[in-house]
């Protein structure tokens, strides 16, 4: 019996060690991104509803929430990303209408279509610039806790809910039959208005009144690197 007594504890010691470290909070790292976008692409995960109500009135709560841990109750990011693009895709592609230059033959004209049928792909050009988006909130609150792929989640969301905010925006600015100029600087102040507001309920308890300047410049420069792509690629198309 005494010889068996080292033995119990050290497997208890050894089950004891085993719960507490299933109970800790797993962060967030890029080879968990790539495995969540996965099963994102084959799965359909339950909590979408929650999800949107949760991002329009408490946003920082539940950016808080998902990154310490508590997920299941959540959309997984990627997935609500590719359902927020794609529902926003259908309805560029069936209800905009684009007014392209009739026989363009200057450089400047065709310039102009181009970029202007690009903006049919819009909602997945900020996929492709997800990364672009996340490496500057990274580096811009860098002495914040949050490491590159958290800024990446907290970006999905954010994007993802702007895309399903636009929808019914869209349909109301297409029937009041504004220009098409006007209706890009509303959905443009819609979307920036709310990244400013949930980015100040995400950050309010960690950083002082400076964060205000600090998200206007996140902001502005992921604006820039959206408008620059766009154009560039408008640019290589017509050259």
């Amino acid at each position: 019996m005494c010889c068996d007594r080292p033995q119990l504890r050290l497997s208890l010691n050894a089950t004891f060690k085993r719960m507490s470290s299933s109970e800790e909070v797993k962060r967030i790292t890029v080879h968990s991104i790539v495995h969540e976008a996965w099963h994102s692409l084959t799965h359909v995960e339950k909590g979408l509803r929650k999800t949107i109500v949760a991002l329009a009135v408490a946003p920082g709560s539940m950016l808080n929430n998902y990154l310490q841990g508590d997920r299941k109750q959540y959309q997984k990011p990627f997935s609500f990303l590719l359902i927020s693009t794609t529902l926003f895709a259908l309805v560029l592609n069936f209800f905009q209408q684009y007014y392209l230059i009739p026989a363009a033959t200057t450089f400047n004209d065709r310039l102009y279509n181009n970029e202007v049928s690009l903006e049919k792909f819009y909602s997945w050009f900020h996929i492709v610039l997800l990364p672009a988006y996340g490496l500057v909130s990274f580096f811009i609150f860098k002495k914040l806790k949050y490491n590159y792929a958290e800024w990446l989640v907290i970006c999905c969301y954010l994007i993802s809910f702007v895309l399903l905010l636009q929808i019914p925006f869209h349909f109301i600015l297409t029937f009041l039959h504004l220009n098409v100029t006007v209706q890009k600087l509303i959905q443009l102040l819609i979307a920036e208005v709310y990244t400013v507001y949930a980015l100040n309920a995400f950050l309010k308890q960690q950083v002082n009144w400076l964060r205000f300047l600090f998200i206007l410049v996140c902001v502005v420069i992921n604006f820039f690197i959206f408008m620059l792509s766009l154009r560039g690629m408008a640019y290589l198309i017509t050259i």
